[in-house]
């Protein structure tokens, strides 16, 4: 049982990536919530992990493809976590949180990252606050969902490189 579902790793995270955009996608639509460039950078590891899944899961042979594409999927993820987590931090523990600081960014004043402002502002028309907590789903923000799922992301990825690794099939 356990080795079949290692062997469905590609196809896990596939359908994991799938469901969370769809979620997205749906919040887009009915919210109408304009995404932060911190927002947009864990949606960009999302499409990512999938993209790499979905090659990884049609090129079957040789293994160390497999653990190629397993070992660039726990990195993805584990910058998904990195984002979320300064997501997190921007809106709970960070001065810009409580106040926004006129003429930087609306609270994105700890993203110097001029090409992420810009295609962010290209993509959506503006660039929303990275410390705003106005988006929430039953009193948490979509950060503390995000960093859920990029830390059940990279820990199964996690398990699923080890046992590429250090197990034979």
């Amino acid at each position: 049982m356990i080795n079949k579902l290692f062997k469905l790793d590609f196809t896990i995270n596939i359908v994991l990536c799938i469901i969370a955009m769809a979620i997205v996608s749906a919040l887009l639509l009915i919210t109408e919530w304009i995404p932060c460039p911190l927002c947009l950078l864990q949606q960009f590891c999302v499409v990512a992990i999938l993209i790499l899944a979905l090659f990884a899961a049609l090129i079957k042979k040789p293994k160390f493809i497999a653990k190629i594409f397993t070992t660039i999927i726990v990195i993805v993820s584990l910058l998904g976590l990195g984002t979320a987590t300064k997501q997190i931090h921007l809106q709970y523990y960070s001065a810009s949180s409580t106040t926004v600081v006129a003429n930087k960014m609306a609270g994105c004043d700890a993203i110097s990252n001029h090409l992420l402002l810009d295609m962010t502002k290209s993509m959506t028309g503006s660039i929303q606050s990275c410390s705003s907590t106005e988006e929430q789903i039953s009193g948490i923000t979509l950060a503390c969902y995000s960093l859920v799922f990029f830390i059940f992301m990279s820990l199964i990825n996690i398990i699923f490189l080890i046992r590429r690794l250090f197990w034979k099939n």
